[in-house]
């Protein structure tokens, strides 16, 4: 009888196209035991333009039973159930709408009902304001950032775009204002209202000169690197003539063109060392062995320099020192580096060239 009311109905609407509406896989309460079988019934046209209705879902599985012989389960699930005009389907969770099949029509002639347990829509008018349930995501990436947004807001999905900088080579390929990621891949179909991330390139990473931060308090200069884009890694260390909190020394160096996000390590002042020695003067070692000037210039703080040898003289014995750079009678701090020349006796011209 319903086939006959929609047979008839469309007969009246004059020219219509007919089609059964989709049905997506469902599991019958997760069983699926040689397949499952739906049957659809139709509730009605929504006032959004979209048809409801039921899925009935069953399968039967089997198995030994307790006391032998092959027996069988039921399982069912009912599912709620969306259609468009656009054949797209969206199944929701059941919500006790009753098992009964209507004869569904709206203002436009469009008729939907099931036959034969499958969903039909009868199409007369396409109503103005209908919509897609379901969207095809657009390729995004090399569209431009106001283009990209105009496409995926068009569609009713949300565009939540992330400004990066890229690298020089990156930057080449996606200049400033292009997008170079999307975050749900081109031809996936989606519920309008759902997030799609994408990055948006803001060109190659900006350079700035670092600032000359010796002497600056730490504060102020993790304030000014922050200005400027950059990142701080701070060590401590003593210092005589650096104020506390002040900082000590930096690399990179002052003047150095870096990129926005760099990091620049800086030393920052504890202070003079209290365990540290005092400034002390230089001996006068000369003639005296240099195994003993150099105990003693340790013991004082010195290091022993890098420029210390052995040289040619007359009158001094051979190990004894000759002299030291800094001269005997200079104030140094703990730590300076002292050279001492050590006597390698007269120069015998007969088997060396000498100075």
């Amino acid at each position: 009888m319903r086939k006959l009311i929609a047979i008839s109905l469309l007969a009246m609407a004059g020219a219509a196209t007919a089609a059964p509406l989709p049905v997506p896989y469902l599991t019958a309460g997760g069983h699926w035991c040689g397949g499952s079988h739906p049957v659809a019934y139709i509730t009605k046209f929504n006032s959004d333009r979209t048809i409801s209705g039921v899925i009935h879902t069953w399968t039967r599985c089997g198995g030994s039973g307790r006391g032998g012989g092959y027996q069988t389960t039921l399982y069912q699930s009912n599912y709620s159930m969306a259609w468009d005009f656009f054949n797209n389907v969206v199944a929701n969770a059941y919500d006790g709408t009753p098992l009964v099949n209507n004869v569904a029509v709206d203002e436009f002639g469009n008729v939907a009902t099931a036959i034969n347990g499958v969903p039909d829509l009868t199409v007369q008018t396409i109503p103005p304001d209908a919509f897609s349930m379901l969207v095809t995501v657009p390729a995004l990436v090399g569209q431009q950032d106001a283009a990209a947004r105009a496409a995926v807001e068009a569609l009713r999905l949300v565009y939540v775009p992330d400004y990066q900088y890229l690298s020089s080579d990156a930057a080449s390929i996606y200049p400033a204002g292009t997008v170079y990621y999307q975050s749900i891949r081109a031809g996936t179909t989606l519920k309008p209202g759902q997030t799609m991330d994408v990055s948006v390139s803001l060109g190659p990473v900006p350079e700035v000169d670092i600032p000359n931060l010796v002497g600056t308090d730490v504060t102020s200069a993790e304030v000014l690197l922050t200005s400027l884009g950059l990142y701080y890694d701070e060590s401590y260390d003593y210092s005589p003539t650096v104020p506390i909190n002040a900082v000590i020394s930096q690399s990179p160096a002052a003047s150095q063109e870096v990129t926005v996000g760099s990091t620049v390590s800086i030393v920052i002042s504890l202070g003079p060392d209290p365990n540290a020695l005092p400034p002390a003067v230089v001996p006068d070692f000369t003639g005296v062995d240099y195994i003993t000037a150099i105990d003693d210039l340790q013991l004082l703080g010195f290091q022993i320099g890098p420029a210390s040898a052995f040289v040619y003289s007359d009158t001094v014995p051979l190990y004894d020192v000759v002299s030291t750079n800094p001269v005997a009678g200079t104030t140094l701090d703990a730590g300076s580096f002292v050279d001492i020349f050590v006597s390698a006796g007269p120069c015998d011209p007969t088997t060396t060239t000498c100075p």
